[in-house]
């Protein structure tokens, strides 16, 4: 190796120079080379795989149609219809049959009041013919009830060729319950009272 400075050969491993004392720079030593440390890679589990569910499809709900009416049995219609007939002629009769009852309501309103001449009025020409205003008072006195009257009920009702009857029964004040029928005519168009019966036999 020689000298930088004076140029004299010395040995490699001189540390100076014999010629001129110049120190050699020490040489480094070469890095020693590291062989690289591999870490063994660790192996991890892959997730487990978890098939989703597809999504259950739930068919649309139909929006809810009007209330089927149950059909009516056929036998229910026509007992239903007889029934209804019925009614219509019951209502029908009493409707053409009222007029019989007005007369008799009034008299026995009448006589309630005590008003014996006005339901001496409502009698028929003959009636009168036959019976004049004293002696229907006394036949009047002779039956009570027919003034003291409480209540009254008619259940049936006919006419026939401008001669009708109306059949029912007298609550006395005392509560004693008399059958009577009354008779009637029709005159210039209005209904008269010809007659009645008191506790009849056939009632």
């Amino acid at each position: 190796m020689f000298c930088p400075k004076c140029g004299q050969n010395n040995a490699d491993d001189s540390k100076f120079c014999r010629g001129c004392g110049q120190a050699f720079p020490q040489a480094q030593p070469a890095p020693q080379y590291q062989q690289p440390q591999y870490q063994q890679p660790q192996y991890q589990q892959p997730p487990q795989y978890t098939p989703q569910q597809p999504p259950q499809y739930a068919p649309p709900t139909p929006p809810p149609g009007p209330a089927r009416k149950k059909k009516m049995p056929l036998f229910v219609k026509v007992l239903l219809g007889i029934v209804i007939f019925i009614v219509l002629i019951v209502i029908l009769a009493l409707a053409m049959t009222s007029g019989l009852v007005k007369p008799v309501e009034q008299q026995l309103g009448l006589l309630k009041q005590g008003n014996i001449q006005g339901a001496y009025m409502l009698t028929s020409k003959e009636f009168q013919n036959t019976l004049n205003l004293q002696e229907f008072t006394s036949f009047v006195n002779q039956y009570p009830f027919l003034m003291r009257n409480k209540s009254y009920s008619f259940t049936e009702r006919e006419f026939s060729n401008n001669v009708g009857r109306v059949k029912g029964k007298l609550i006395a004040e005392d509560g004693a319950v008399v059958p009577i029928v009354y008779h009637l005519v029709k005159e210039d168009g209005q209904w008269k009272i010809i007659g009645f019966e008191i506790n009849p036999k056939d009632f």
